[in-house]
């Protein structure tokens, strides 16, 4: 799992109300370090190099919010492949209220956010959902990771990139057969306590 892990750069990107970047949070194998704008070149030089040997990025939410400001900023990063952990979050933990990402080092919610701690919480975020993942009825799982994975985007790419070496990269969605008989309906999940089953709203995803 740490090998998988260690293979992304973990970005997250602080934006003021004007919607211009002025802060970074970058961890890679090789780097870690917090950049204001002045020091944006220090950023575009490791995500230049990920693009150049197809790398891939990890943050949260940040195809519908970090992505829309870098690429705003520097074009040619759009092709750079992308997990999210926001949309992996709402298929690992589906009963969960909320999927903001967890920021213990705040004591308040009107303290400033810090891109280097963000980013920290983003790659645990990434180990969490993994984990839970694997312990999802095998069913489920592949019809989740085929959901993810059997497009052509550069999202389907960094997905199938990311399922591959765990072994779930699947041929084909499960047989609705198999799903019902693993304990779950579509758009429903087993409450793991009660054995009921919740409605779960799956944002972006139609099953």
């Amino acid at each position: 799992m740490s090998d998988i892990l260690d293979s992304y750069i973990y970005l997250d990107l602080e934006v003021d109300l004007k919607g211009q970047i002025f802060s970074y949070g970058l961890i890679s194998s090789a780097h870690t370090f917090q950049a204001s704008q002045e020091q944006a070149q220090d950023v575009y030089s490791q995500l230049i190099h990920a693009l150049q040997i197809q790398g891939t990025l990890c943050g949260h939410n940040f195809r519908r919010f970090d992505q829309v400001h870098l690429t705003r900023q520097w074009p040619e990063l759009e092709s750079l492949q992308i997990i999210d952990t926001l949309e992996l979050s709402l298929l690992a933990f589906a009963l969960e209220p909320s999927h903001r990402l967890q920021k213990d080092y705040k004591l308040s919610d009107y303290a400033s956010n810090d891109p280097l701690e963000d980013v920290r919480a983003t790659r645990l975020l990434l180990e969490q959902c993994l984990k839970n993942l694997g312990q999802h009825p095998a069913p489920l799982r592949q019809l989740y990771t085929w959901l993810l994975t059997h497009g052509e985007t550069t999202a389907d790419a960094a997905y199938r990139g990311l399922f591959e070496p765990l072994g779930w990269l699947p041929e084909a969605p499960p047989a609705f057969g198999d799903i019902v008989k693993s304990g779950v309906w579509l758009g429903s999940r087993r409450h793991p306590a009660s054995g009921s089953y919740r409605r779960c709203h799956q944002p972006g995803i139609h099953l």
